[in-house]
């Protein structure tokens, strides 16, 4: 005999020198018995008891026969499933366990004696679960926040949270939290009108004020670039003023004047200008580049009147008024005085001025009794004025009105 079957599955463990096997069978099913010879020559036949306990198998080789006998033990089978988590004890459904220290399905089973020899048998497949830590590691950036199970965190640290499954084992989550830094750099940049700053990712800036370029620094955090921009004016300065026999040094300029008798020289670095001094006063005008207190290039243009040098009263008491002419320097006067100045001595005849402002209010008015008059402007505004000379009381239709400035 090589096997035996019961029901369709073999008996386990089967073993020919074994004749006796007990078998648990469903209580009040019929069961079918049938078997494997080792030998083609063997045959087999079967039998039931009458109380359909036991069955027996005659096995018969020529003249020799053995006997199997199945002893059925009637048992109903009830399967249940059921969940515990690592390190608990079991102690439900009949069953009493110890501590269960490994996870896995564990199969378990008990009988129960019935009635009517049918016991029951109750087979436990248990689910041992473990118990999970997870650990996070998480960076968030300075001002940010993180929402950790209904916590809202800002603070570096280590946090935890406890979740339950549907088995009742509990999870923990381990979260280390870093906070990391928030870059922030501040510049400080100047240009010139007309220029625009492109620099440090900033593209064509040309206004003062502050600007901001926001970028991701390698830690992924934002990284912010403040620009403080500054925009120096660049200045085109006009400046009249006047010089008689004497040099100009102010407002940047050297400039030297030479009054021999009849000619007088204006020199200016290498540059000479000749004229007669019967050709003044006479404009001269002077450029220079500077750089300003903004660091831009700026343009200073003089306007210099050369006045002519006084003349000697003895030789000339006998001048016509058609051939005397004035003039008012310095302009922009800056000292609160004016001077009044005729191309000759004045001897015979008497002139009077008179000095209006740009909306025709007479400021001021006086006598010209000689060559040079000087007027007190203290209390003049900064701005243009206008100085009319009259031949007596009377204004010549000739002459124009003599434009000058005073400084603020």
């Amino acid at each position: 005999m090589s096997s035996i079957t019961l029901n369709g599955t073999n008996i386990p463990n089967f073993n020919q020198n074994t004749t006796d096997y007990y078998v648990n069978v469903e209580c009040g099913a019929t069961n079918y018995i049938s078997a494997t010879t080792a030998s083609p020559r063997a045959s087999y036949s079967t039998s039931l008891s009458a109380d359909g306990k036991t069955a027996t198998i005659t096995v018969t080789h020529g003249d020799k026969s053995k006997t199997y006998t199945i002893h059925y033990h009637g048992a109903a089978t009830y399967p249940i499933t059921d969940h515990i988590c690592k390190g608990d004890s079991y102690s439900q459904n009949g069953f009493t366990l110890p501590t269960q220290n490994n996870t896995g399905a564990f199969t378990f089973a008990n009988t129960f004696p019935g009635s009517n020899d049918c016991d029951s048998v109750v087979e436990l497949t248990l689910n041992v679960h473990s118990e999970y830590t997870t650990n996070v590691d998480l960076t968030i950036c300075e001002s940010a926040t993180y929402d950790f199970y209904g916590q809202t965190l800002n603070t570096a640290g280590t946090y935890q949270h406890i979740l339950t499954s549907q088995y009742g084992c509990d999870s923990t989550i381990v979260l280390n939290l870093l906070v990391d830094n928030f870059y922030q750099t501040n510049l400080n940049a100047h240009i010139c009108e007309g220029e625009s700053y492109d620099e440090n990712g900033f593209d064509g800036r040309i206004d003062a004020g502050i600007d901001t370029l926001r970028l991701v620094a390698t830690n992924h955090c934002d990284s912010l670039v403040v620009l403080h921009l500054e925009v120096g004016r660049i200045d085109n300065i006009e400046i009249s003023d006047s010089v008689e026999n004497s040099n100009y040094n102010k407002n940047g300029f050297n400039i030297i004047v030479v009054n021999n008798n009849d000619i007088v020289s204006i020199i200016e670095s290498s540059d000479t200008i000749t004229v007669d001094n019967k050709s003044l006063p006479r404009t001269f005008y002077f450029t220079h580049e500077l750089t300003n207190l903004d660091g831009c290039d700026s343009t200073v243009t003089l306007s210099l009147k050369v006045l002519p040098k006084p003349i000697d009263p003895i030789a000339y008491d006998t001048i016509p008024p058609e051939s005397i002419f004035f003039d008012v320097f310095p302009s922009p006067a800056i000292d609160g005085k004016i001077t009044i100045r005729g191309n000759y001595y004045i001897v015979h005849e008497t002139y009077n001025y008179q000095i209006f402002n740009v909306q025709g209010k007479l400021m001021d008015e006086g006598t010209i009794n000689s060559q040079d008059t000087e007027v007190d402007i203290t209390n003049y505004s900064g701005g243009y004025y206008f100085l009319n000379v009259l031949v007596g009381s009377k204004k010549e239709q000739k002459r124009k009105a003599i434009k000058f400035m005073v400084a603020e």
